[in-house]
């Protein structure tokens, strides 16, 4: 038995090196997809406002019945928050991101093509969540 006593410490110790610490490492998010005839619009949402509601229209009039608009979703537990809204080429959307039942908000931004669509508390769109980012910390 002593002679196998070092092999089995030896397998016990690849055993533990290989579960880790035994809390799996979560899934990458994965971003929503937009259906057609709609873009996915973006806010990092780095002053932690609470309630993030989305107001938006166009030409045609409002998106939502009423202000401050509809709840944006959270992307999992980060600080970015998303809506799907209407948006073909040639279209200009406005859109406001705001919080605390509309006691804060970003300026009006302006839609116009599907690639700068992530907005910060700053009123800035870029087109990436990294250059977002970037721009706040």
């Amino acid at each position: 038995m002593r002679k196998w006593l070092p092999v089995l410490l030896l397998l016990f110790a690849f055993s533990l090196a290989a579960c880790g610490n035994g809390e799996e490492d979560p899934e990458p998010l994965e971003d929503p997809v937009a259906a057609e005839g709609h873009i996915i619009v973006w806010f990092y949402n780095s002053n932690e406002w609470d309630d993030v509601r989305v107001w938006a229209w166009n030409e045609d009039g409002n998106f939502y019945a009423a202000w401050p608009g509809d709840e944006a979703e959270q992307h999992g537990d980060t600080d970015w928050f998303y809506m799907e809204i209407p948006f073909e080429d040639g279209d200009e959307v406005g859109i406001i991101f705001n919080g605390v039942d509309g006691a804060v908000q970003t300026e009006d931004v302006d839609i116009i093509d599907d690639v700068n669509v992530y907005l910060t508390v700053n009123s800035e769109a870029f087109d990436s969540k990294e250059a977002a980012e970037a721009s706040i910390d």
